[in-house]
């Protein structure tokens, strides 16, 4: 019993390890591609249709700045709580008043980084004139949009690839029978 917990703390306290790694690893400036990343951009996104002017550039690069210095240790804190969700939520017992103290505080978190997330765009769109608001919001949330393809649906609502497959047997047996 002893040696599980010492496990679960060693555990914990890796994958935390390894959240902060890979959390700092992904605060590289857009313009710097990470190294062996071949990774193309597709158009030149929202702020090369804007014509920034240099002022407004260093304005943003310092708003920039500010924002992963404010958001950095959030997200290093909602690792961790993660981190401890997972190794108070599995195993033969589970206390359940600390699993939801847990994802309380991970949620508040959450939070915490959207309104963080929303006071820095609203920042941003300080800066731009009436022109460059305009498609600074037509292309706004875009970049989460880049995985999702037109016509696919949600994973839930794909179904079981085996089920279709008998049911096109199935159907396919009965015609062949008529």
């Amino acid at each position: 019993m002893n040696a599980n917990k010492v496990f679960r703390l060693v555990a914990a306290a890796g994958l935390v390890v390894v959240l902060i790694i890979g959390t700092s690893s992904g605060f590289r400036s857009e313009d710097k591609p990470k190294e062996g990343c071949k990774i193309e951009r597709r158009g030149p996104g929202a702020m090369g249709l804007m014509d920034l002017t240099d002022a407004q550039k260093e304005q943003m690069k310092s708003l920039k700045l500010r924002f992963i210095k404010e958001i950095t240790p959030i997200k290093n804190e909602l690792g961790v709580k993660s981190a401890s969700l997972k190794a108070v939520s599995t195993g033969d017992n589970v206390d359940s008043k600390k699993v939801y103290k847990l994802l309380e505080e991970i949620g508040s978190l959450k939070v915490e980084m959207s309104k963080k997330h929303f006071d820095h765009k609203q920042s941003v769109r300080e800066l731009l004139t009436e022109e460059q608001r305009v498609l600074f919001d037509a292309h706004s949330g875009k970049r989460h949009e880049m995985g999702k393809r037109k016509g696919m649906k949600p994973h839930g609502e794909r179904g079981n690839m085996k089920q279709k497959h008998n049911k096109r047997r199935a159907y396919h047996h009965s015609v062949d029978a008529e």
